[in-house]
């Protein structure tokens, strides 16, 4: 045994480990992990774990990093499968954001506790969030113990008046966080006027905010921000209005681009994180993102699971199976993108997009322990011929035996330990009760907007 002068709060024993380090070799077995005061202090052989206050055997299981997920909207699990029919503008506009305006604060906290616990249970152990009263997604975080990065998406399509009361709202979420979890943010250009907008990136500028916003999600999105904003391109609104001098720049979905907006992300490629969230895309018809594209131009691109209600659920496996797979059919070439690609956009290239791949992301000494254990024995993984791609290809959150998160452990033995999850279904049963309606029942209102819909075509 190797003797050192340390105490583990959590010491992983024999564990099968695939770090995403570029330091060290894509799988290594039989090794040990030293963790203590929320840190990864020792990887190596045979580490003694005699003095751990807890040793979790790792022997035929496969420890990866904790998953980053870099767009999405916590609250919005009470919106599960209600978007049949619909494309994204009808869907927001004349469903989603008459019901959001009926929440309450509390009503936040609870459906973003609700989220945080279904993140923790698929192994995503850091978020960056858009949404409204986003203290609450930062009280949900913290008392589950994920890291959080949040943003109150502005917007004044609502008229002068909303767009001010927006700006409020984002302000007061600022002085509300710790400054290393805020980002600025408007909701995206289609819902912005060209002076709102202008006036919200020169604030991020000013005060060196990273900055996050959905980008050419659908083919509506991208003609309504040519008519709004007077361009041709809407990578032209990035030129015009300074988004080059932020410090950071998170784009989701960049489904909808053309090769001027190619040129452009090129340009700004040390900033830029195009934030690829394919499950969403694909549900409501916006189309497939050219991500092998993007990366061969240099552009950073990491992965979100966006909104339950277009992103379904937060799994991450089910998110890099798809994109593995649905960018080998789009470019028709098997050898174009490998499970360790898509491995990267779902840890380290999320750190990246964040400026957080110092602190976590990989797993390597003197990072924070954000971590998660698989038992690969299972009927749907066995045998293991290739572990990176059994890991993307075949495995399910079923399959997560422990998520480890700043330093704490969430998930032990397949079981979340923070919460009662059938208490966490029946708050979320009254909050939806409560906002829907009585009857909870869409079917009309799915009629009514379809049609309504169709008519518009």
């Amino acid at each position: 045994m190797k003797k050192i002068d340390e105490t583990y709060d959590i010491l992983l024993k024999n564990a099968n480990l695939i770090s995403v380090s570029e330091k060290r070799p894509l799988v290594e077995y039989n090794i040990d992990i030293g963790i203590k005061d929320r840190k990864i202090i020792a990887i190596d052989k045979h580490l003694d774990g005699n003095s751990a206050k807890r040793v979790i055997n790792c022997s035929e299981r496969f420890v990866i990093p904790g998953f980053i997920n870099t767009h999405s909207h916590v609250q919005m699990s009470v919106f599960r499968e209600t978007d049949k029919g619909l494309h994204l503008f009808p869907w927001l506009h004349d469903l989603i954001w008459p019901i959001e305006a009926k929440y309450t604060k509390e009503d936040c906290y609870l459906l973003a506790q609700f989220g945080v616990a279904e993140m923790a249970r698929n192994g995503i152990t850091t978020f960056n969030d858009m949404y409204r009263n986003q203290a609450q997604t930062y009280k949900a975080s913290s008392h589950v113990g994920l890291n959080a990065f949040l943003c109150k998406g502005v917007m004044d399509i609502a008229g002068e008046s909303a767009g001010k009361h927006s700006i409020e709202e984002a302000r007061e979420l600022e002085k509300s966080i710790p400054k290393e979890n805020f980002l600025y943010s408007i909701h995206g250009l289609y819902t912005c006027s060209a002076d709102y907008a202008k006036e919200q990136v020169q604030y991020a500028v000013k005060h060196k905010m990273r900055f996050h916003m959905h980008f050419c999600e659908d083919e509506q999105e991208v003609a309504t921000i040519k008519k709004k904003h007077n361009v041709e391109h809407p990578t032209q609104c990035l030129e015009k209005y300074g988004f080059a001098k932020l410090p950071k720049l998170l784009l989701a979905h960049t489904v909808i681009l053309d090769d001027y907006d190619f040129e452009v992300l090129e340009k700004m490629k040390d900033i830029v994180t195009c934030v690829h969230c394919p499950i969403s895309n694909a549900k409501i018809g916006c189309g497939t993102a050219q991500v092998m594209r993007l990366l061969k131009l240099g552009i950073n691109v990491s992965l979100g699971t966006d909104g339950q209600g277009t992103g379904n659920n937060m799994d991450m496996l089910e998110l890099m199976r798809y994109t593995l797979l649905t960018q080998r059919n789009w470019y028709k070439d098997p050898l174009i993108i490998s499970a360790y690609d898509v491995l990267k956009m779902a840890t380290i290239n999320g750190a990246k997009a964040l400026g957080i791949e110092n602190i976590t992301g990989s797993i390597e000494i003197g990072k924070q322990a954000d971590l998660q254990i698989y038992d690969f024995n299972s009927i749907n993984m066995f045998p293991i011929n290739d572990a990176l791609a059994d890991l993307v290809l075949n495995s399910n959150h079923h399959d997560i035996y422990a998520v480890i998160s700043n330093g704490e452990l969430l998930v032990y033995k397949y079981a979340f330990l923070i919460d009662d999850e059938k208490h966490l279904i029946d708050i979320v049963k009254d909050v939806r009760r409560r906002t829907f309606g009585e009857k909870v029942r869409l079917e009309n209102t799915y009629d009514n907007l379809s049609q309504h819909h169709k008519s518009k075509k």
